[in-house]
C-alpha cells in the first residue's frame, strides 16, 4: 500500500473518530476496510470513490456499534429486573 493511501486512511479514521466521538480498534478498521474494498468491486467503482465510501462505512460501523451497545444495556436491565 502506498504511503499516500495509508495517510488517507488514517486521516479518514481520525475524522470519523472526531465526528462520532468514538475510538476504533485497529481490527475494526481492518474489517471495515476489507468490507469497503469488496463493496467497491461490487459497485464497480474506481479508487476515486474509496474515500467517500470508506468514511460512510466507518460512520455506519460506529452507528451500529452504538445501537448494539444500547440493546445490550436494555437486555441487561430487563434481565436483572425480571430475575
Amino acid at each position: 500500500m502506498e504511503p499516500s493511501v495509508k495517510a488517507q486512511i488514517i486521516n479518514i479514521v481520525h475524522a470519523v473518530e472526531e465526528e462520532k466521538h468514538i475510538r476504533f480498534d485497529p481490527d475494526e478498521v481492518g474489517e471495515v476496510l476489507a468490507y469497503t474494498m469488496k463493496k467497491l468491486v461490487y459497485l464497480r467503482k474506481g479508487p476515486d470513490y474509496f474515500p467517500l465510501l470508506f468514511k460512510c462505512e466507518l460512520g455506519n460501523h460506529a452507528m451500529w456499534a452504538g445501537i448494539k451497545a444500547i440493546g445490550e444495556m436494555n437486555r441487561c436491565r430487563t434481565t436483572s429486573v425480571s430475575a
